[in-house]
C-alpha cells in the first residue's frame, strides 16, 4: 500500500513539475500572431487549392511580416520580409538549413540513406542517418558531398562559359521561332533550357525531351496541388494497393531512377568503346565526365558510388528546366505587355551588338537595360512565388517568439516582391527601379548591377541555388537574341490571355511549386522593313549554321544536335 501511495505521489509531483515547466516556459515568450483554425487541422479550410501564395500574402497584410500557422499538427512560420528572412535564413543558416519532408516522396530528406533528392534533403547530420545501404559509409553526409560535387562541376564549367552550350541553344531557340512548326513557343522555351542542362550534365542534348517530362512529373509529386496526399497526409496511411497516389509515385520514382542510371551508364559505355579520347577530349565535356574520370583515376576516394552519382547528376539536371524556362516565358509576356521597355532593350542590344550578331555572354556588362528587364521579370512574376521551405533544426528564439525544432519556415517570395518600402508601386512593371538612383534597389557599378546572381529567387543561406550563374547566361543569350531579332506581340483576339497583373491561377499547372505561366498566341515578327528585315533573317540563319557547324557535340556517336 505504501509503495502504491509513493508511486502515485511521485507521478503527480512529476506531472505538476513538468506542467509548470512548460507553462512557465511558454509564458516567457510572446504569442506568435497568425490565423487560428480547427484543432490539429488549423485554418486549412481557409487555404485555396490554387494560388496558395496569394493567401500567404493576405495573411501577412493582416498579421504582419512574421506569423505562424498550425496545420495538421505542424508549426509553420511564414516570413514576408526580406530583412527577417536574411536574419534567420542567412545569419542563422547553421540551424535553418533543413528541408521539411515531402509526404508523397519516400525518404525525400534522405534520412534513411536513399540519397536521391539533393534539393529536398535535410543536411543529414551524422546522428540523423539511421539506415544506410551496405556500400556507403554510414556517417556520410549526403547533402554536403553532393553539394560539393555540384559546386566543383558547375564552377569548372563556368570558367569555360559552360562550353558555349547556352549560346548554342539560344541560337537554336531563335532559329526555331523564325521557322515555327507550330505556335507552341512555351514548349520551345522548355526545350531550350532542358537541352542546355542535358548537354552540361551528360554531354548530349538527346535526353532533353525525356528530362522535360521527368522534371514535370517530379514537380507534380512535390507540389501541394500535385498529389492529394501532399495536402492531407493521413491519406498516406492507406495501403498501397488502395492508394492511386502511392502507385503513381512508385512508378514515377522507379522510372526516374532507372533513367538516371541509364544516362550515366551510356556515358560510361562511350568511354569504354575506345571513343573516350574523341568523346571526352574535344567533343563532350559534361558533369558526367567529371565524375567518371575521377572514379576511374581513384575509385577508393570517389565521394559516392555509381547509383548516388546517377541521382546527383539527374537531380542537378531536373532542377534546371522549369526554374529557367519560367522566367524566359515571363520575359516574353512582359515584352508584349510593356513594349516601351522592350524597345529600350532592343535599342541597347542594337547599340552593343551592331548589325551582324546577337548578344553573347561577354556582352553582359554592357547590357544593363536587358539585365534590369530580366531582374524585374523575376520580381514581377517570381517563378517560385511561395518560396522554398526550410526546416528549423534546433530550438530558436526570434524577437521574443519561441520556435521549436522542426518548425517549417516559408520565405514567401510573392510577399517580398510586393513590399512597397523596397519596390515602390510594386504592381507596376518598372525596370527603372534598378537603373535610377532615386530607387532603393539601385546599385553601382552598372557593369555589375543590376544582376540576378544574388536574387532572393535563388533561395537563402546555405540552401541557395548553385545554378544562378548558368541561369543568367541562359537568360542573357535567349532574351537578348529575342530582342535583337523580333518584335513581339499578342495574336489578335487573345489579348485577354496576357494579364497585366498576376491573378490567382485557374489551372493546376500554374499553381505548382514552380509556376508554369499560361501560354497565349504569340506573334514573332522579324524587326524592320524590306532590306533590314531580310538582313536580320540572314544573320540569324548564318549564326545558327555557324553554331551548328562549330558545336563540340556534332558528329559524336548518335548525339543529335539538331
Amino acid at each position: 500500500m505504501q509503495f502504491i501511495f509513493l508511486a502515485v505521489f511521485f507521478a503527480a509531483a512529476f506531472f505538476i513539475a513538468t506542467f509548470r515547466h512548460f507553462t512557465s516556459r511558454k509564458s516567457q515568450y510572446r504569442s506568435i500572431p497568425g490565423p487560428k483554425g480547427l484543432p490539429w487541422l488549423g485554418p486549412i479550410n481557409q487555404l485555396p487549392f490554387l494560388g496558395l501564395w496569394f493567401k500567404f500574402k493576405d495573411w501577412s497584410d493582416e498579421y504582419g511580416p512574421f506569423y505562424g500557422v498550425k496545420l495538421l499538427g505542424k508549426q509553420h512560420i511564414f516570413i514576408c520580409s526580406e530583412k527577417i528572412a536574411s536574419e534567420l535564413l542567412n545569419k542563422r543558416g547553421s540551424i535553418y538549413s533543413g528541408r521539411p519532408a515531402v509526404p508523397t516522396i519516400v525518404d525525400s530528406q534522405s534520412r534513411f540513406g536513399s540519397a536521391e533528392y539533393m534539393p529536398l534533403m535535410s543536411r543529414n547530420k551524422k546522428e540523423s542517418i539511421t539506415i544506410q545501404s551496405t556500400n556507403l559509409n554510414p556517417t556520410s553526409e549526403f547533402h554536403t558531398r553532393q553539394k560539393k560535387f555540384n559546386h566543383i562541376a558547375l564552377t569548372a564549367s563556368l570558367s569555360k562559359n559552360y562550353h558555349s552550350y547556352p549560346s548554342i541553344e539560344a541560337k537554336r531557340f531563335i532559329h526555331h521561332l523564325l521557322h515555327p512548326t507550330s505556335n507552341n513557343w512555351v514548349s520551345l522555351c522548355e526545350d531550350m533550357t532542358s537541352r542546355t542542362i542535358s548537354r552540361l550534365t551528360w554531354g548530349s542534348p538527346d535526353p532533353a525531351s525525356e528530362l522535360k517530362n521527368d522534371a514535370w512529373d517530379l514537380l507534380q509529386a512535390i507540389s501541394p496541388v500535385g498529389n492529394l496526399s501532399n495536402l492531407f497526409t493521413p491519406l498516406l496511411l492507406v495501403p498501397t494497393f488502395l492508394s492511386p497516389w502511392k502507385k503513381w509515385e512508385k512508378k514515377r520514382h522507379d522510372r526516374q531512377q532507372e533513367w538516371f542510371r541509364r544516362n550515366l551508364e551510356d556515358v560510361r559505355i562511350r568511354m569504354g568503346e575506345g571513343r573516350a579520347d574523341r568523346f571526352f577530349g574535344q567533343y563532350g565535356p559534361s558533369f558526367a565526365r567529371t565524375y567518371l574520370e575521377a572514379a576511374s583515376i581513384s575509385p577508393s576516394t570517389t565521394p559516392f558510388d555509381f547509383n548516388e552519382a546517377a541521382s546527383t547528376l539527374g537531380m542537378l539536371s531536373v532542377a534546371a528546366v522549369y526554374t529557367v524556362s519560367s522566367p524566359l516565358q515571363t520575359f516574353i509576356r512582359a515584352a508584349v505587355l510593356h513594349p516601351e521597355w522592350y524597345r529600350r532593350v532592343q535599342e541597347e542590344v542594337d547599340e552593343v551588338c551592331g548589325e551582324e550578331r546577337v548578344p553573347e555572354v561577354q556582352d553582359t556588362p554592357r547590357l544593363l537595360v536587358l539585365r534590369a528587364f530580366i531582374k524585374e521579370c523575376l520580381r514581377w512574376r517570381p517563378p517560385i512565388p511561395t518560396g522554398v521551405s526550410h526546416e528549423l533544426e534546433e530550438d530558436d528564439v526570434y524577437d521574443g517568439y519561441f520556435l521549436p525544432k522542426g518548425t517549417r519556415v516559408h520565405p514567401v517570395e510573392w510577399a517580398f516582391s510586393l513590399d512597397p518600402t523596397i519596390y515602390p508601386s510594386p504592381q507596376t512593371f518598372n525596370p527603372d527601379r534598378y537603373l535610377s538612383p532615386s530607387y532603393p534597389t539601385y546599385r553601382e557599378p552598372l557593369k555589375s548591377y543590376p544582376s540576378i546572381l544574388k536574387n532572393t529567387t535563388f533561395g537563402w543561406g546555405r540552401r541557395i541555388c548553385q545554378g544562378a550563374a548558368l541561369t543568367e547566361q541562359e537568360l542573357i543569350t535567349a532574351c537578348g537574341g529575342l530582342a535583337w531579332t523580333f518584335d513581339l506581340r499578342c495574336k489578335e483576339g487573345e489579348e485577354g490571355e496576357v494579364e497585366a497583373e498576376m491573378k490567382p491561377p485557374g489551372r493546376r499547372g500554374e499553381s505548382l511549386v514552380i509556376v508554369k505561366p499560361r501560354g497565349f498566341g504569340l506573334v514573332c515578327e522579324v524587326r524592320g522593313e524590306g532590306v533590314e528585315k531580310k538582313r536580320r533573317r540572314e544573320v540569324v540563319e548564318r549564326l545558327y549554321r555557324e553554331s551548328w557547324e562549330g558545336d563540340v557535340l556534332r558528329g559524336v556517336g548518335s548525339v543529335n544536335v539538331e
